[in-house]
């Protein structure tokens, strides 16, 4: 969690290593090339930069129909996208983003989102763009300390 750039992990279900670790760089880790291992596997990555999942984790999370993703940070929160018990729903990259758009229309209307804004508690609007995400698609997002 504390390194510099990009790093990930495949898991099977049972907490085994599939494969070997993957190294990115400071915003990014491909795993394009993992397609062949990510179906009902978990991936986890640390993300240096502090923050949550980007549009393209959740993309390859569900075009994978991986089990789950997470992605742990600096501090020690880990977010975790997990396939719901239907699967996903959404799996196509276009529609998953037209779900981030629409989350993101909805918060600009919600008084609580934008009071949360005004705050300077990003995080916590962020989550609850991911939340929003994860039930158009087929999941559920949690957040751990």
């Amino acid at each position: 969690m504390n390194e510099s750039v990009e790093h990930g992990q495949f898991f099977n279900k049972e907490g085994d290593m599939i494969g070997d670790t993957i190294v990115g760089n400071e915003n990014s880790i491909d795993v394009s090339s993992y397609q062949d291992i990510a179906k009902d596997s978990i991936f986890t990555h640390n993300h240096p930069a502090g923050r949550q999942f980007s549009l393209e984790d959740i993309q390859t999370a569900a075009g994978f129909d991986m089990a789950e993703i997470r992605a742990v940070t600096p501090d020690g929160k880990v977010y975790s996208m997990i396939r719901g018990s239907e699967g996903w729903q959404v799996t196509d990259p276009q529609s998953i983003a037209m779900a981030q758009t629409m989350a993101q229309t909805e918060l600009r209307s919600d008084p609580v989102a934008m009071q949360l804004f005004k705050e300077g508690n990003q995080d916590a609007v962020w989550n609850i763009m991911f939340e929003k995400i994860a039930k158009t698609i087929g999941g559920e997002y949690k957040v751990t300390n």
